[in-house]
């Protein structure tokens, strides 16, 4: 395999954190770093993947749950207006 770019990369660290949202209730961030180690081989600091988190948050609402079991969640923001919570 090619060695990639930091730009290649962090495409890939976003779009892999998109999809874990996707297919996940919930993921925490220690979850998105273990995983982009298995699969890429490559560890990230908790910084950078606050920051994918945000990236991400411009485009799809994420919600942030806090505390010991927390984590991120996809938003469904329409669904909630609708269930009026």
């Amino acid at each position: 395999m090619a060695r990639q770019t930091n730009k290649e990369s962090g495409k890939i660290r976003v779009i892999t954190i998109y999809r874990e949202l996707l297919n996940k209730k919930k993921v925490s961030t220690r979850q998105i770093i273990s995983l982009l180690e298995r699969r890429y081989g490559v560890t990230y600091d908790r910084k950078t993947i606050y920051d994918d988190i945000s990236a991400i948050n411009r485009v799809v609402p994420i919600r942030t749950i806090k505390g010991k079991h927390g984590g991120y969640i996809l938003w469904d923001v329409l669904g909630e207006a609708e269930d009026g919570r």
